[in-house]
């Protein structure tokens, strides 16, 4: 299970961006993964740490090291498509990280839309896929538009109960613009798994109303939560759209109660506007709405209104330009323990 907090309050430290990449890898080479492994999945924790996601960044290095620990190290099988047609695949992701499963299905996914038009592709057996719309950024970058849902093992409340039955199921969109692509992508529970996990090994508090004890009262203690169930987002809404997720993903072969970090489930569908007959009015038309969205008379004139990752781009962009990372103390120390063996 997740660690346990420490007794260390949160000491963030600003850190070279090329010092943050270097530990990352140096913990996933330690973990048996080979250079261009290593180099793909550190592209994703980076990008996590630069849009500010920092418990999806260096942090997630921790869980993946003591998962593979924790289940005696990789896979000696590799992810396979096992059924497939002219416009959808299935993948098994033989127990391998899903920062690589979900990219070779992102990957499958645009060449048989741009084949095709459409496209659905899912996988099964594997885990930890991060930040959906870190995939579809490859897909929106091809003029493509892409829908993926992910299923989890379970630490959510349904709405109603405080009894984990749901994963934390992420849903995104990515839609391309003649400018920036919108993409929306967010996690159907109030607290995400790494979310939780980065609050137990640096020993802060959860926000109140975000999870349960394992007996069913309210609590802040993050050991508890992982332990007990995090509130689910949007109350019956967010719960309903969980629900439809998690069954989406037997669809892509995962399994109905998998256990810790086991057996996830990844769908990715991806459509080319040109599947109508007129994909440039498509996206003149997917532009013009951006720009009518973003020139809406915001509420605080001071705070222009956003789309969909705009957010994400912006502190990209500052985290770049400024070229240090703010990281948490514990998890430099733990990783470069790890690194030194």
């Amino acid at each position: 299970m997740p660690p346990r907090p420490t007794d260390t309050q949160r000491n963030p430290m600003q850190l070279p961006i090329d010092q943050v990449a270097a530990m990352a890898r140096g913990v996933l080479a330690t973990l048996g993964y080979d250079t261009d492994e290593v180099a793909a999945i550190t592209e994703h924790l980076m990008d996590c740490e630069y849009r500010g996601v920092t418990y999806g960044g260096l942090a997630r290095t921790l869980t993946l090291h003591e998962r593979l620990a924790r289940t005696g190290g990789r896979s000696s099988e590799r992810p396979a498509v096992v059924h497939e047609t002219v416009t959808a695949a299935r993948i098994d992701g033989a127990d391998e990280v899903g920062y690589l499963v979900a990219l070779d299905a992102t990957q499958i996914a645009i060449e048989k839309a741009r084949s095709q038009g459409l496209s659905i592709v899912g996988a099964a057996n594997t885990w930890c896929s991060g930040m959906s719309s870190f995939y579809l950024e490859r897909v929106t970058a091809e003029g493509l538009i892409g829908i993926t849902v992910s299923s989890v093992d379970a630490f959510v409340a349904p709405f109603g109960s405080s009894e984990a039955k749901l994963g934390t199921n992420p849903a995104a969109i990515g839609f391309p613009t003649t400018a920036e692509p919108v993409i929306w992508d967010i996690g159907t529970s109030a607290v995400m798994l790494a979310e939780a996990t980065l609050a137990a090994r640096t020993g802060q508090a959860l926000k109140p109303g975000l999870a349960y004890a394992p007996d069913g009262t309210p609590t802040t203690d993050p050991t508890e939560a992982l332990a007990g169930a995090f509130a689910v987002w949007g109350d019956h809404k967010g719960s309903g759209l969980s629900i439809m997720i998690q069954m989406l993903g037997f669809l892509a072969g995962s399994g109905v109660e998998p256990e810790y970090l086991t057996d996830h489930g990844f769908l990715m569908i991806v459509i080319d506007p040109a599947i109508f007959g007129d994909a440039a009015t498509v996206l003149k038309n997917a532009t013009t709405f951006a720009n009518s969205i973003r020139s809406a008379r915001p509420l605080d004139p001071s705070v222009p209104v956003k789309l969909p990752f705009d957010g994400s781009r912006e502190r990209r962009q500052a985290a770049l330009s400024r070229g240090w990372l703010e990281v948490d103390d514990v998890v430099v120390s733990r990783a470069q323990a790890i690194i030194a063996g």
